[in-house]
Parts: C-alpha cells; sequence; structure tokens
C-alpha cells in the first residue's frame, strides 16, 4: 500500500474481489505462456485478511508484441470512450 505522505512506494495493492484476483492471476498465466517473464503479481496479506485480495505489483516482460488484444473488444470499447471524456 502506498504512503502518500511518506512518499514510498506501493509494495500490494488491493483488487477489489477473488475474481479480479483470479482474472490478474489468468493473464498473468498467458503471459507467461507465451514465453513472457513474469515479475510480481503474488498475493499478500492472505493470514491478515483471509478476505481481501492484495498483491504486488506485476510486471510481464515480452519477447515479442502479442497478437490478440490486451483486452476484450467490450473493454477496449469503454475503455476508448474514457479516453475521450
Amino acid at each position: 500500500m502506498m504512503e502518500p505522505l511518506r512518499g514510498t512506494a506501493a509494495l500490494v495493492g488491493p483488487l477489489i474481489d477473488k475474481g479480479a484476483f483470479e482474472g490478474m492471476q489468468g493473464a498473468l498465466g498467458k503471459a507467461k505462456a507465451e514465453g513472457g517473464q513474469v515479475f510480481g503479481g503474488e498475493r499478500q496479506l492472505e493470514n491478515q485478511f483471509p478476505g481481501g485480495y492484495y498483491v504486488r505489483p506485476a510486471l510481464a516482460m515480452m519477447p515479442k508484441r502479442s497478437p490478440r488484444p490486451p483486452c476484450s473488444p467490450s473493454s477496449t470499447v469503454r475503455l476508448s470512450r474514457l479516453a475521450r471524456i
């Protein structure tokens, strides 16, 4: 969690629910399956907050550009609409 008053970097961040965590893990798994290296993304604080989904920030380094879009077409449309606002 970020401490903005101290200016320290985020060590963990919250995801909204189990579905979001599973979606993130699925995307990181696909990146690995396509030859990428994944750093971070592990669940943290599970013992202290069993119903919470806190994860380390994740970075995926891919060997080449993926032929598939990073999100579903419906998400892409929503993101492009948001970008115009």
